[in-house]
Parts: C-alpha cells; sequence; structure tokens
C-alpha cells in the first residue's frame, strides 16, 4: 500500500484567532508612524510621486480599458492627466491619514473583525502552535517527505491518512513545489465562499480550475519515471458536503 491522503476542509471558528486578531490590531497601529516615515521617504517629491506612484499605476490601469470602450483613448489620457495632477491632494490625505487617530488608526479599529476571514485561510493550513497542521499542508507534506505531518493527525478532519511520507518530486524541486500548499489553500478558500453562497456551479468550476493549474505547474515537477500515477488536488465530498485535499504517490 502506497502513501494517500485524504483531509477534510473546515474553516476554524472565529474563536481559535481571537489572540491573533488582536495581535494584528496592536501590531499595525504600533506601526503607524514606521509606516509613513517610510512612505515619505521614498516619495519626497512631486517627482517622485510621478515617477513611483502615478506613471506605474497608469500603466497598468490602461490595460484594463477596452478596445470596445467609447472614447478609449481620450478615457486613458483623462486619467494620466489626472493622477499627475494628484500629488498635493495625495501628500495632504497621506498627512492627516497618519496622524494620531487619523483615518489609518480609525480603518484598524474598524477592520478588526474582518481579519476574522482569516479562519478560512487558516482552516486549509491551521495553525502550528495551536492546531497542527491541516489538509493543505498535509496534502503537500505526505508526498514531499515531511515526516512531521505524522505527528498531526485529526480524527475529525484526516479521512485517509499514511503511515509514512514519501518525496515524489524530482530532485531539487521540493522548495518550488511548496506553492502547492497556497495554490490549494486558494482554491478550498474561494470554492468555500462559493459553497457558502449555495453557487455549486462555480464552486466545481474553482475545484477544477484549481486542479488544472496544480496539473500545469505543481505536478509536472513529479518524477513521473518513479511516480507516474501521483497525484495532488482538492475536491468536494458530497457524501460529507464538505471541501477536501486528496494526494497520493500513486503505488
Amino acid at each position: 500500500m502506497g502513501v494517500e491522503y485524504k483531509g477534510y476542509y473546515v474553516p476554524v471558528d472565529a474563536s481559535l484567532i481571537a489572540d491573533e486578531k488582536t495581535e494584528w490590531h496592536d501590531t499595525l497601529k504600533a506601526a503607524r508612524d514606521f509606516i509613513k516615515n517610510h512612505l515619505f521617504e521614498k516619495i519626497t517629491s512631486e517627482s517622485d510621486f510621478i515617477d513611483l506612484i502615478a506613471e506605474p499605476s497608469h500603466e497598468v490601469w490602461k490595460d484594463f480599458v477596452s478596445d470596445s470602450w467609447e472614447d478609449k483613448d481620450f478615457v486613458i489620457l483623462k486619467h494620466k492627466v489626472k493622477l499627475r495632477r494628484a500629488y498635493n491632494p495625495w501628500n495632504t490625505g497621506v498627512t492627516n491619514a497618519f496622524a494620531a487617530d487619523g483615518q489609518f488608526d480609525l480603518g484598524v479599529d474598524n477592520k478588526q473583525d474582518k481579519f476574522l476571514l482569516a479562519r478560512y485561510p487558516v482552516g486549509a493550513v491551521g495553525l502550528r502552535y495551536k492546531t497542527g497542521w491541516y489538509c493543505a499542508y498535509k496534502a503537500f507534506g505526505v508526498i514531499s517527505g515531511d515526516k512531521r505531518v505524522l505527528r498531526y493527525y485529526d480524527s475529525e478532519r484526516d479521512v485517509t491518512f499514511p503511515s509514512t511520507v514519501v518525496n515524489v518530486f524530482l530532485t531539487g524541486a521540493k522548495k518550488f513545489a511548496r506553492a502547492t500548499i497556497g495554490v490549494i489553500t486558494r482554491g478550498l478558500v474561494l470554492a468555500q465562499f462559493a459553497q457558502d453562497a449555495g453557487d455549486t456551479t462555480t464552486r466545481d468550476n474553482i475545484i477544477n480550475t484549481t486542479n488544472n493549474v496544480l496539473g500545469n505547474t505543481v505536478k509536472k515537477m513529479i518524477d513521473t519515471s518513479t511516480y507516474p500515477s501521483a497525484d495532488i488536488k482538492i475536491g468536494w465530498d458530497a457524501s460529507a458536503s464538505k471541501l477536501y485535499a486528496y494526494s497520493t504517490d500513486g503505488t
């Protein structure tokens, strides 16, 4: 029997990351002056603003204007001119925003609860110091030779759990293949958002798109001469009504 893993994805309860929310809030507010000072250290004049903010921003923005948009050329030129004239309002706005009890402080205070959306990615990767690792990390770990994942069996989440691990990747490729964890996490989080909204079609499209990305990137790093049937993917388990991450060395 080869190495095989299947683990359910479950967003964690908000109470699990309450301490992290407080830490995020306090750390960010304490960094207010640091952020402001470094921003103004980089942007010291109107010419800096144009070179480092206005022009790069415009170059990216203009590519989003459709060719079918009426007066496209004038729309693009208007945007460029407005940005080049925006230094003084930008400078005043940033100064006021980073003042004590300004918009920066207010924004951090008001966005605390949005931090709790972190319960979705945490549900995929886990918090090692609190919960151990979850399915996104384990799916990659068991086929990349990470023996540490064997210490974090979770009876509520892990459906199929191996007794050993193996590295299926080409020599030197494992460190690059770690991008798998981010790809899987993104896919699970977005698919869960769609599932929560009752949009099963989009959920399945996200699953398929995620697996296509894995197939076109990470799975190309697998040593197929030794592990021709190795696989890593996400999916929807209809019987459990849960998303999952899955991997196998295929032996």
